[in-house]
């Protein structure tokens, strides 16, 4: 038993189903909108919550519009299936708008309006065309649905390119309800034909989706619970005042210079300023600028008490960062900062879910401006950073740059003692590269005396055996010298053989003459004759305007059309170019479809004539259209055959005929279009050359 797919999707296209449709996306949405009004009160999801209702507003109202639509009495099939299909690509726009809420600028906005408006505009355009022609005039109405569930297949592979770089909260629900809506465009596409423009099986698929976007509203709940959990442990501000960190604070400070490594110096460092500045958490880092990254050289969580593992991060993942310190400023953000890649990266970095109030503050080295700097963050106590802590840091800038950059004297003596050892081990390896080359120099000494003996003793036999030669080749040449007559046969013969290829190139070109004479007489004879083999490009060819030819030819038929009363309509929007063509072919090919259009023409009608120019193929384009009693599709064929036969529709197949013998010698092409009873139209193609 085989199941029919067009009929379960035509479900949703015609009563009950219609409704059913529309009542589940349009409650979808307002629920959603609906969740999302409480967050307009909180804080922290105002942005949030606007950002969500603006989308879910945008999406009814497109589903509103459809829903009219579908009401409004004699719409086509076509009209209505286009709407649809417009209605279904804005709300994929927006859908992708909605879940990258998290956008900080107005690009993704930008697009998506930018979109939306162009999309409007060209489904305008192809109903305006279609209304004012029919759709079989211009538009293959399955082709243009196709099209579009195309281009919606389209957007959607784009948004889900964008959805895997940004990923934004529930991006895994985005990506999914952005599959099933393009597997009901492609099935769409697949069962176009036996659906008559019914849009079922993507109806099906938004009614299978969309329902999901209510996860959206879980952004909240999240923003809720974190505000509770940043409330369940406050800390007064008498209780910090009672704590005294002046011992633990020099306690400190003087193991500072007591560590042994340079790794438990900047520990110490991060520690004693984590307690002096009271921040939860103290991050040192140092800028590596041959390699483009961040190093975080130490860390310390002062409320935990425990050390945060080093790290190298890219100056990309911190850019708002990077850019306040090169340009010598302080960073000051409080705890709503919760956008952009340095939220991202602190916040992996730490492994706590909120930063709070960042302090962020640039430090020097004795060689570079920027070497370094630290960063103050406060995830527990929610401390705000006043002046107090910038006059603490202006203070010791100088000496925390020279201690955490800067070597002191024993690490100075100790990178200069390595360097020395570095450059003896250098040394000694040249040493011994120097000895190893050495030897393999005199290696290669000894072999080149060796080769040089034997290349002269062997120079010495060659020598002989050349002066031996040489006096061997002057005895054949004077042997030679002795026989004059040989040599005097042998020119003769050359010179005879020299005069009989002057006597064979002379018949040739000969011959090649009358072959070419005998070809221009067989070309003549074929052009008198009308033979229908070969065509031959007319090489006749003069500099004349269009108006000129239409002029030429126009005075021939004058005496037809007034013995007639025939109505000449011209329409000739190139007449002044200049174009270079056979004159006289081109005007026979005009006369002959313009004499059989008169005489084929009753009294008084009327007769048109066009002429274009294709800039783009460089043909000329000829039509002649006359409005006499037209020929059937038999009649058609018989014209183009060996023998046609004579019927009321033609006015004269003589003139045909000569124009058809012109037109294949300037190696055109002819088309006809007859309507029994109404007109008959002949369409002609002609290369030339367009004068600029």
């Amino acid at each position: 038993m085989e199941i029919d797919l067009s009929y379960l999707t035509n479900i949703l296209t015609s009563p009950p189903g219609n409704l059913l449709y529309h009542l589940v996306i349009s409650l979808s949405i307002v629920l959603i909108a609906g969740l999302a009004i409480p967050g307009l009160n909180l804080a922290n999801s105002e942005e949030r919550a606007r950002h969500i209702l603006v989308g879910c507003s945008t999406l009814l109202l497109i589903h509103i519009v459809l829903f009219s639509a579908s009401l409004v009495q004699g719409l086509t099939p076509f009209t209505f299936s286009l709407l649809e299909s417009l209605a279904s690509t804005l709300m994929i726009i927006w859908l992708f708008w909605i879940f990258h809420e998290d956008d900080p600028n107005f690009f993704l906005t930008g697009v998506n309006i930018f979109l939306t408006l162009a999309f409007f505009i060209i489904s305008t355009v192809i109903l305006i065309m279609t209304n004012l022609s029919g759709t079989e005039g211009n538009f293959d109405p399955d082709m243009v649905i196709i099209s579009w569930q195309l281009g919606a297949i389209l957007l959607i592979a784009l948004g889900l390119i964008l959805t895997f770089i940004k990923r934004p909260p529930q991006w895994v629900i985005a990506v999914c309800i952005m599959l099933v809506l393009a597997s009901g465009h492609a099935l769409e596409i697949i069962l176009i034909d036996s659906l008559a423009l019914r849009l079922g099986a993507v109806r099906l698929a938004q009614i299978l989706s969309l329902p999901w976007t209510i996860v959206i509203v879980q952004r909240f709940s999240k923003i809720q619970a974190k505000d509770l959990e940043i409330h369940e442990t406050p800390k007064t501000t008498s209780e910090e005042k009672r704590v005294d960190t002046k011992p633990t604070l020099i306690e400190y400070l003087l193991s500072v210079p007591l560590q042994e490594t340079q790794q438990d110096k900047f520990k110490a460092v991060a520690r004693a300023l984590s307690l002096g500045s009271l921040a939860d958490i103290c991050c040192l880092f140092k800028l590596n600028k041959e390699n483009d990254t961040f190093e975080m050289i130490a860390g310390y969580d002062l409320i935990r008490e425990v050390f945060i593992d080093q790290a190298v991060l890219s100056t990309d993942s911190l850019p708002h960062i990077l850019k306040t310190w090169q340009e010598n400023r302080i960073l000051k953000l409080s705890q709503s900062f919760t956008g952009g890649r340095d939220f991202e990266t602190l916040t992996e970095l730490i492994n706590y879910p909120r930063l709070g109030n960042m302090f962020a503050y640039p430090l020097p080295s004795d060689e570079e401006p920027l070497a370094g700097g630290v960063l103050l963050l406060t995830p527990y106590t929610e401390r705000t950073w006043q002046n107090g802590t910038t006059s603490l840091f202006d203070q010791i800038r100088p000496t925390l740059g020279r201690v955490l950059f800067s070597p002191d004297d024993n690490e100075q003596l100790q990178i200069e003692l390595t360097k020395a050892e570095e450059k003896i081990q250098q040394l000694i390896n040249q040493k011994e590269a120097l000895q190893a080359d050495l030897l393999e120099k005199e290696f290669t000494v000894e072999n080149l005396e060796s080769a040089l003996k034997q290349w002269k003793a062997r120079f010495q036999i060659e020598k002989l055996e050349s002066v031996n030669r040489i006096e061997k080749l002057q005895e054949q040449i004077d042997q030679f010298s002795a026989q004059p007559e040989d040599r005097s046969d042998i020119s003769s013969k050359l010179e005879q053989m020299a005069a009989k290829i002057r006597q064979l190139n002379s018949e040739r070109d000969q011959l090649k003459k009358e072959l070419a004479k005998a070809e221009a007489r067989i070309n003549t004879l074929n052009i008198e004759k009308g033979q229908t083999g070969p065509i031959r490009l007319s090489m006749e060819t003069q500099v004349v305007s269009l108006d000129s030819i239409l002029a030429n030819v126009r005075l021939k038929i004058a005496s037809q059309l007034a013995a007639l009363s025939i109505d000449l309509e011209i329409v000739n929007p190139d007449g002044h170019q200049m174009i270079k063509v056979d004159p006289e072919l081109t005007q026979a090919t005009l006369f002959g479809l313009l004499d059989n259009a008169i005489k084929a023409s009753s009294p008084g009608g009327k007769v048109q004539v066009s002429q274009n120019l294709s800039l783009e193929t460089g043909m000329l384009i000829i039509q002649v259209t006359d409005h006499g009693k037209g020929l059937t599709p038999e009649e058609q064929k018989s014209l183009f055959s060996a023998e046609p036969e004579m019927n009321p529709g033609i006015g004269s197949i003589q003139s045909i005929r000569e124009a058809i013998r012109a037109i294949r010698v300037l190696n055109g092409k002819i088309w006809l279009k007859s309507k029994k009873g109404e007109l008959t139209t002949f369409r002609v193609q002609l290369p030339v050359r367009i004068i600029d």
